[in-house]
């Protein structure tokens, strides 16, 4: 295989970043085998995010002669309180774990946290000579990988994670490491620390990470502006301020409603709508404070702005996501009930799962529909389905079975496969998954 076409196998989608290409392109001028690795926590079911997507990348990388392992991370299971912490169920669930990426990736080799540090105390001098490197604050910005907001308390024991995770790149002779863009923040550090101890730095690829199937929150965020001052933003939100606000949109003035407030005390909240659709639509907000107002306005704006960590499929929130294990009736009714707003292509979960799964997995989308609805559509590409979907001629209702259709074709295979090894997913009637 060709340097350009191996280069292409490793972006494809669902990948969203390498870091950096030259690095990659360098490591297969160099490398005839370079070695993968990407770790996972020992957890709940699996599910499209945890599996599918994983998979697809590591087949890729396979089919581009890269050796791939696949690290049940037990240790770090444990730190971060997975399966109530307790190490028998997480040695359980870890063969659950084994035999589903042996099953979808069938030559990628699976390696045990334990495994690794059993009688290695290498690894640990090397732990404490990585984290000699890095401040408090430095590794406090890394705990986000597990999960967790920075708004959490967290335990002594998970300011070991960064670092463990960091050395495991090492100890496995990973050239790449793989992962989604939660886990970006420890790779990058990564990076910077391996230099300094003399270790290679490793390639790192980030695949994008798949939405919850619920509406996005809002997030919100307060700015203060001046006269003459503007601000991008999206179509919809909240918004308090204490002078005239105007907006407009792609260079033409857009009719809206202007409210002034004269004074702090008759500070209002009122409710923008450009009527140009759902999404993220751009805007140009303009701030012109009266004269008798402050010279600087504040503007509290709401929008659909993804938290990108926090709106991932959760294993806690069985509606969010589509499990491996779930029957087809079901996968259609989640599907059904998804957050899928129309002609609008961000934030919207289905089309997302359109263009990181499905095309990845097989190559087109199907769409059975009534002949008086427009009749059978197929699609070759995720432009293509964007397209019809933004400009209303595929309607979301028709998207909605069609992804369910071909997600039920992805996991089916791997449902039926379970079918026959029931005995593993004994452990789970034996926890609650909180996260």
């Amino acid at each position: 295989m060709d340097l350009h076409t191996k280069l292409e196998l490793v972006k494809a989608p669902p990948v969203q970043e390498v870091l950096v290409e030259d690095e990659l392109r360098g490591l297969f001028e160099t490398n005839s085998k370079p070695r993968h690795y990407i770790g996972l926590e020992v957890s709940g079911l699996l599910h499209v995010g945890s599996l599918i997507a994983n998979g697809l990348v590591i087949n890729n990388l396979i089919k581009a002669g890269v050796e791939c392992q696949v690290y049940l991370a037990d240790w770090h299971s444990v730190i971060n309180r997975k399966l109530e912490g307790d190490w028998e169920k997480i040695k359980k669930a870890s063969k659950y774990y084994e035999e589903a990426f042996k099953f979808y990736c069938p030559e990628v080799k699976i390696v045990r946290g334990s495994e690794l540090y059993s009688q290695n105390d290498e690894f640990w001098k090397k732990t404490i000579e990585f984290s000699q490197h890095v401040t408090l604050a430095r590794g406090s910005r890394c705990l986000t990988i597990m999960g967790r907001s920075d708004r959490e308390t967290v335990h002594l024991a998970q300011f070991f994670y960064p670092p463990m995770q960091a050395v495991d790149i090492h100890e496995l002779k990973a050239d790449i490491a793989h992962s989604g863009m939660d886990q970006r923040k420890i790779h990058v550090l990564a990076r910077e620390i391996f230099p300094k101890m003399g270790w290679k730095p490793p390639v790192c690829i980030h695949h994008h990470l798949l939405p919850s199937f619920l509406e996005p929150p809002y997030s919100e965020k307060t700015v203060a502006l001046g006269k003459g001052e503007s601000l991008k933003v999206f179509d919809r939100y909240a918004i308090t301020f204490n002078g005239t606000i105007s907006y407009k949109a792609g260079g033409e003035n857009v009719k809206c409603p202007e409210f002034t407030v004269f004074d702090e005390e008759e500070k209002q909240q009122k409710i923008f709508d450009t009527g140009l659709g759902q999404g993220h639509t751009e805007l140009g907000l303009n701030v012109l404070p009266t004269s008798m107002a402050d010279d600087k306005v504040e503007v509290r704006l709401k929008t659909k702005e993804i938290d990108v960590i926090g709106s991932k499929m959760s294993k806690s929130k069985p509606e969010s996501a589509v499990f491996i294990h779930d029957s087809e009736k079901l996968i259609r009714e989640k599907l059904n009930k998804a957050y899928c707003p129309p002609r609008t292509a961000e934030p919207n979960p289905v089309l997302e799962f359109t263009k990181y799964v499905i095309f990845p997995a097989l190559g087109e989308l199907n769409i059975e529909r009534p002949t008086k609805f427009g009749g059978n559509v197929s699609f070759g590409s995720y432009g293509e389905t964007e397209k019809a979907f933004i400009s209303g001629q595929l309607h979301p209702a028709d998207l909605k079975t069609g992804v369910a259709s071909s997600l039920n074709g992805i996991v089916g295979q791997v449902r039926k496969h379970f079918e026959k090894n029931k005995k593993l997913l004994e452990v789970y009637d034996e926890v609650k998954i909180t996260r």
